[in-house]
């Protein structure tokens, strides 16, 4: 992760209220002395989402999710880490550093890099006949390209190569994916395409989406490669431009590509958005729950449509909640959400008002071309929709759904709704290796230790001695390391070792054994203790066995026997 100062983000964080800022997506709740509500990583009707006031994390004991401040923006609002490191110093009222980090940077440099290429494709638009003539034939006027700021990559197969090579980009235009190495050359990714800048949330540039002109082209289009600015299965194009309309009327419309969003916009419905390239995904869906619980999916009539609306509503089911509603909008007469929004555009408003429900696309997909008069039939049917069912998470939907494919098959749900054991075992042996991982009398000594930053200065060197468990001592050592003069950085867990984070989590997520410091160090020095005579005592059987089978003892041991329990 790109970094600041380290001093800087540790005091940025300092000054953030996390319930603050998270409140402002999720409703919290106090719950004893942390704040609970609906994770917003996944869905679930029961809180398991818990933010911490005093530690200023959050962590969701559902999914896993967990991080500070920043993490929080960079994963629910998309933003890169100086993104996120913008909009808390603004929050907070401080001036960033103007000495950034050369990885920090970097990114800065990249965003840079995008944006002066987004001019310099306007540019060789404007100078193009071809491409303008090209846009006017798809109906779009000077309005809608200044507001998607389309461009255009010449033919050549080096001009950008040499617009970069003037400003000594090359490297940065091959990391973007604008550019190509091969055999030793570098050319353009992009040649004779319209150019579709791809933004995120904030809208800076993180891509391009490219339409050829050359009807012979076997690629239609082609996007940027994923970069460290760019990853696909996460961006919807159009979202910048249509996040103001999405909040207006609660409702989203996703339909397949550029032009698509476009042409909806230019005939008024401006809260459409297209994922790039790729199927619909559950990241997609984790993004567009920000803005609205409504989501219209709206493909063109015929067998590709459909394919690609069964693969949308597959994502959909993990992430579908009692509050969400997923309907689906499939065009006749042969034409594409694009030809219907220039040439009718109040039929395809009549279109988006006559939409398949997601359980009726489910129970229609499913049962088509079976007769569940037959109990062949129905049995398939059961077998195929039921694992699609079981995705759903627990709620009222999930139950209702249950309830119609009762209805439909006459049937008791008991016979084709039973969780597997083997899920249930498999999730028992996690817990137990889990456990296996630490002591419970370790456990313990964390949880104290996090909580009163003092004893690892007091007990550090006893505790070393006594243990040998290398994970609990890699924590122990991992925490002496985030001490600062004031307390913890221990929020730096979060960055660790996946199990590491886990062991943290528990340590401080459970209750606090001790409400004061004199207390604690009485728990931690009988803890010491009682580890002690555990180690005595083990020596004392080894050596005791080795006696009983009859094998020399050295005099060390002699004394072991000798002095125990003296």
């Amino acid at each position: 992760m790109p970094s600041l100062d380290r001093k800087f983000i540790d005091d940025l964080l300092s000054r953030i209220d996390i319930v603050e800022l998270i409140s402002n997506d999720v409703e919290l709740k106090k719950a004893g002395t942390n704040f609970k509500g609906l994770c917003p990583f996944h869905s679930e009707n029961t809180p398991s989402f818990s933010v911490s006031q005093t530690k200023q994390f959050y962590h969701c004991f559902g999914c896993g999710a967990s991080g500070d401040a920043i993490k929080y923006l960079r994963e629910a609002h998309g933003l890169t880490f100086i993104d996120a490191i913008e909009k808390l110093s603004s929050i907070a009222n401080i001036e960033i550093p103007k000495t950034l980090n050369k990885e920090s940077a970097e990114f800065s440099t990249l965003f840079n890099i995008n944006d002066q290429v987004k001019n310099y494709f306007k540019q060789c638009l404007e100078r193009n006949d071809m491409a303008k003539q090209y846009l006017t034939s798809r109906g779009l006027d000077k309005k809608m390209i200044d507001k998607f700021e389309i461009g255009y990559a010449s033919e050549s197969w080096d001009s950008l190569k040499n617009f970069l090579e003037k400003n000594q980009c090359i490297k940065n235009g091959l990391e973007l994916g604008l550019l190509i190495k091969s055999n030793n050359k570098i050319y353009d990714r992009f040649r004779n395409r319209i150019m579709f800048p791809i933004k995120n949330t904030t809208g800076k540039t993180i891509a391009f989406g490219g339409r050829t002109l050359d009807k012979e082209e076997k690629a239609k289009y082609i996007n940027s490669p994923e970069s460290k600015l760019y990853y696909k299965s996460s961006e919807m194009y159009g979202l910048f431009e249509s996040a103001k309309e999405i909040n207006k009327l609660n409702k989203v419309i996703i339909v397949e590509g550029y032009t698509d969003v476009i042409s909806l916009h230019n005939s008024h419905f401006r809260n459409s958005v297209a994922s790039l390239g790729t199927a619909f995904t559950k990241l997609h869906l984790q993004k567009l729950k920000r803005y609205s619980k409504n989501i219209t999916f709206c493909f063109d009539g015929d067998e590709a449509g459909h394919t690609a609306a069964w693969k949308a509503l597959q994502n959909c089911l993990e992430g579908y909640t009692d509050d969400l509603r997923v309907d689906f909008c499939f065009l006749a007469d042969g034409l594409d959400p694009d030809q219907l929004a220039r040439s009718n555009p109040e039929k395809l408003k009549d279109s988006l008002n006559n939409t398949m429900k997601l359980s009726e696309f489910l129970v229609s997909k499913i049962r088509e071309h079976l007769n569940l008069d037959s109990p062949e039939d129905t049995s398939r049917f059961v077998n195929e929709i039921i694992p699609h069912v079981k995705k759903i998470p627990n709620g009222v939907f999930k139950k209702l759904m249950l309830d119609k494919i009762e209805r439909i098959t006459s049937l008791d749900k008991k016979y084709f709704y039973n969780e597997s054991h083997s899920n249930q075992k498999k999730t028992m042996q996690a817990t137990d290796l889990a456990k296996s991982i630490i002591a419970p009398s370790e456990r313990l000594l964390l949880n104290i230790l996090f909580h009163y930053p003092s004893g690892i200065d007091d007990y550090y060197e006893d505790i070393k001695k006594i243990y040998k468990n290398k994970f609990f001592l890699d924590m122990l050592d991992l925490a002496k390391s985030f001490k600062t003069s004031t307390g913890y950085n221990l929020n730096r867990f979060l960055d660790v070792d996946e199990k590491m984070k886990e062991e943290y989590l528990r340590a401080i997520s459970s209750h606090i054994v001790e409400d004061d410091y004199n207390k604690a160090k009485k728990t931690i020095s009988s803890i010491i203790s009682q580890e002690r005579r555990n180690i005595k005592e083990l020596e004392y059987r080894n050596t005791l066995a080795k006696y009983t089978n009859g094998e020399t003892l050295s005099d060390s041991e002699k004394e072991i026997i000798k002095n125990y329990k003296k």
